[in-house]
């Protein structure tokens, strides 16, 4: 019997535990919201899952505490493992209009539903083989396992293919009332890379696990290499730890750069208008945090532009050049309304 330490489960239950710890000083930084739990619950099941891990299947215990220990293992792997996808999803629920939000929420739970039938086997067969001490149970766990891991896979396409379709329809309406788009892309940016590792990961391990030959030893080249690539995952919610603060720094310097803009708009703002200017209506991702706004994208934002029906300009009122256009946003040309996701 190993020692705890000696043995990979430790380094892997230890790197939940430190990406735990590392989620609360971002929490310290943006304040709890739903985006930051996702990452902290998956770490804390890292820890958990891969500690009893070990208890079941290194240490000498009654076959019942084995069994147990192993069902438990078997529920914070499934927290762990599926519950990655849930930062996209949290995204979604915000963003998505109410007719998408309808086609979105029953494919993917109808994925998490596959994902945990798939556990729910490989925990009872576990438990078969614990206290039968039979390895021949080992088979079908392996294709479940590979079940288990392409349904995860599917679950982030799915998300993904509805934030880039959302992100990429905002961004072309950003440039078509000539907004800057700079955060728009770093979400996009940053969907596509979750997209990619996670759709790899979950792929990589269907392979990998299915020539799995015992219960839990990397005793084959193949199953060392799903261990490298379970770490991997292990380590992953340091990604979105990283994506929330890059989202805050992208925020905060938008908005600096849009009130930068204001200001010089109220001070400047001397032109001339003959006509009552039309008004088309543009909408995109507007960046409010779940709970924190200034963190997190969250919400849509109408933006009405005003456009003069002829070559001339508009004449800025006595009330824009007192108030330098702090209240009412860019009365030059844009008008800034607020609404919440989700009212189409």
């Amino acid at each position: 019997m190993d020692i705890y330490f000696e043995s990979s489960w430790s380094i892997l239950s230890s790197i939940g535990i430190a990406n735990f710890l590392f989620g609360l000083i971002i929490v310290s930084i943006t304040r709890l919201s739903v985006v930051v739990a996702v990452p902290l619950v998956v770490s804390l099941a890292t820890a958990l899952a891969n500690g009893l891990c070990y208890y079941a299947f290194y240490q000498k215990h009654p076959p019942l505490q084995a069994a147990v220990a192993s069902v438990f293992a078997d529920i914070f792997w499934l927290i762990q493992e599926a519950g990655l996808s849930f930062y996209g999803y949290v995204i979604l629920a915000r963003v998505l209009p109410r007719q998408e939000k309808r086609l979105f929420v029953p494919i993917f739970w109808a994925i998490v539903a596959a994902i945990t039938g798939c556990r729910c086997g490989i925990a009872a067969m576990r438990v078969q083989a614990v206290v039968s001490g039979d390895d021949s149970y080992q088979h079908i766990i392996s294709s479940l396992h590979t079940g288990y891991f392409v349904c995860i896979a599917l679950l982030e396409v799915v998300s993904a293919v509805f934030l880039l379709r959302k992100f990429g329809s905002a961004k072309k309406a950003s440039q078509n009332a000539s907004i800057r788009t700079g955060l728009l892309k770093h979400f996009m940016r940053g969907t596509e890379i979750r997209l990619a590792s996670l759709a790899l990961i979950g792929v990589s391990r269907a392979i990998t696990y299915f020539f799995q030959t015992s219960l839990q030893a990397a005793s084959s080249t193949a199953s060392q290499l799903d261990r490298f690539i379970y770490t991997l995952e292990c380590v992953y919610p340091m990604m979105f730890y990283i994506d929330v603060l890059a989202s805050r720094i992208k925020f905060t310097g938008s908005s600096q750069e849009q009130s930068y803009g204001v200001n010089q708009a109220g001070q400047s703002a001397k032109v001339k208008s003959r006509s009552t200017p039309r008004r088309t209506v543009h909408q995109y991702p507007g960046w409010q945090e779940l709970d924190d706004e200034h963190a997190f994208p969250m919400g849509l934002t109408s933006v009405s532009r005003a456009a003069p029906t002829d070559s001339t300009t508009i004449r800025a009122t006595e009330e824009a050049r007192r108030t330098g256009a702090s209240r009412t946003g860019i009365t030059k040309t844009v008008e800034v309304n607020v609404t919440k996701a989700g009212e189409d």
